[in-house]
């Protein structure tokens, strides 16, 4: 398998630059981003090999105190990827996915935050892999659902075959008879969106049958769906998907965000627009809070439109941006889902932005930020990568502990004797406030 870099890079690459107006030029005046002094600590270094490469999914803190995350990449001769753990003195242990000249039966490229059931086990997808597709997914399986028990045993719990999905890439949900949420970017009706399907969400009940819950169409009601999907307490989903919606934007839409219902309906919450204050390509799924608020980013769009958006939509439905991001320090293209604190700050990463000196892929748009947003609307960049073994371009959410400490993921920079092409394989960080 080729190497993946960011979404949002590729993403971004097809919009269009556009002049900022006169009003964004007084926002940016009026919304300067502070920084402040974090402490900053690279937890672990991935060095490739069993090791694994470029970790893209966000971190599970577990009830024992241990962090659990994936690469996307690495774990040995099979190069398709790795679960990890790391323990409360630093020490990694893992699991690699195997497979062999073509042929991955347990799956390859996880890319979805994991979930964990009381007695300690952990359940996740692989983008690619499994026995099911054929030729539906280039033969090189369309996903898996997997579970790992506490031995590091794991039980392939369902092969995706394209018309229920292909491809998951965004985190599981679980609820409290054992049954699994998720979407697939591609499969459904393989008739649409060039044949690849425009995407499904799912439900894996906890006898291991497979039920789509809805397949988009590729028109209004969404294509793509990616990121984390938020539940609420009827069973109803809330996401995003960062194409199809309204034509009248970039290439073949620039997105909604949507409710599937137990029963499958969608509801479309909202429709991106070109030039949608509220920004365009959702890429990090939603959060809810109690009150039934969600919160989301846009990957680009906005007052600065390369620079994405933070956004709220209330329960009666009405969408308000509550940061426009500016690029440069406060950082760029948020791609990855938002935490919530117990007094209503935001926090979350941007993949650009951030640090100009850093020229990790040969440009000067920056490595990245990890930030917070608090409840009156100031944004600080908590930390800016600067590239190095610092790391650089998270693509993943963050995780918090009781005390309010940050960690997450790096997908590049750290150990650069590790065999990447000279962009190294990615860290685990700790931001402490």
């Amino acid at each position: 398998m080729k190497r993946k870099l960011g979404r949002s890079s590729v993403k971004r690459a097809n919009i269009s630059l556009v002049l900022v107006s006169a009003l964004s030029l007084a926002a940016m005046v009026s919304a300067i981003p502070r920084g402040e002094a974090q402490t900053y600590k690279v937890i672990h270094s991935f060095t490739g090999g069993k090791d694994g490469i470029q970790p893209e999914a966000g971190l599970l803190l577990a009830a024992d105190g241990n962090i659990y995350g994936t690469t996307y990449e690495g774990g040995g001769r099979s190069n398709t990827g790795t679960v990890f753990k790391i323990d409360q003195t630093g020490k990694e242990t893992r699991f690699t996915f195997p497979g062999c000249c073509g042929i991955y039966p347990q799956g390859g490229g996880p890319e979805g935050d994991l979930v964990q059931d009381s007695a300690g086990n952990l359940y996740g997808t692989t983008s690619y892999g499994g026995t099911g597709g054929g030729s539906n997914c280039g033969n090189f399986g369309c996903g898996t659902i997997f579970k790992l028990d506490t031995t590091g045993k794991e039980t392939v719990l369902h092969n995706f075959v394209g018309t229920d999905g292909h491809g998951p890439r965004g985190g599981l949900v679980r609820d409290a008879a054992g049954n699994l949420y998720g979407t697939a970017l591609y499969g459904g009706d393989l008739s649409r969106c060039g044949g690849l399907g425009c995407g499904t969400v799912f439900e894996l009940n906890a006898a291991g049958k497979l039920r789509v819950l809805y397949a988009f169409e590729g028109d209004l009601d969404g294509a793509q769906p990616i990121g984390n999907l938020a539940r609420d307490s009827k069973g109803n989903l809330y996401g995003n998907t960062y194409e199809g919606g309204s034509f009248d934007c970039v290439g073949p839409g620039c997105g909604i965000l949507f409710r599937v219902t137990p029963t499958g309906k969608e509801t479309i919450l909202h429709v991106f627009r070109d030039g949608d204050p509220a920004g365009i390509f959702p890429f990090g799924g939603l959060i809810r809070d109690q009150a039934g608020n969600l919160y989301g980013t846009a990957n680009a769009g906005g007052a600065f439109p390369e620079n994405g958006t933070i956004f709220k939509v209330d329960p009666t439905g009405v969408i308000s941006v509550l940061y426009n991001f500016m690029g440069g320090a406060d950082g760029s293209g948020p791609d990855a889902p938002l935490i919530l604190d117990a007094a209503g700050n935001l926090y979350g990463s941007t993949q650009l932005g951030g640090d100009p000196s850093c020229t990790l892929l040969g440009s000067r748009l920056g490595c990245g930020t990890v930030f917070k947003l608090d409840t009156a609307g100031q944004e600080t960049a908590l930390y800016r990568f600067k590239g190095g073994k610092d790391g650089g371009f998270p693509e993943a959410g963050l995780l918090m502990d009781a005390v309010g400490n940050l960690y997450g993921t790096a997908s590049l920079g750290g150990d650069f004797g590790c065999d990447n092409g000279g962009l190294a394989c990615g860290v685990v960080f700790q931001v402490k406030p």
